[in-house]
């Protein structure tokens, strides 16, 4: 469920996970569709700002099984990410 304010049960929940994010030493890619019912754009690119090494894609035309939507496009983000970071390392 997801938290409408500070009030609701999970919000505590969350606010753990924006906290253990924000230590991350990892590479992170967030990818958020700009079709999503539940969620905007902006808190998928909040949570990429949050990470130390994260990073933000929007997928566009997709709603928010980016995977049913966008699979081709969201896979090959995946693998260039990767490979990408593989040359870093």
């Amino acid at each position: 469920m997801i938290p409408g304010n500070d009030q609701h049960p999970n919000a505590a929940y969350i606010s753990e996970i924006d906290s253990v994010l924000r230590t991350w030493d990892v590479p992170v890619l967030v990818m958020f569709s700009d079709g999503d019912i539940a969620f905007k754009p902006t808190e998928g690119q909040r949570i990429a700002d949050i990470v130390p090494n994260g990073r933000f894609h929007l997928v566009r035309n997709a709603g928010h099984y980016l995977q049913e939507d966008a699979g081709e496009e969201i896979a090959q983000r995946m693998v260039t990410f990767l490979r990408d970071e593989a040359k870093v390392t």
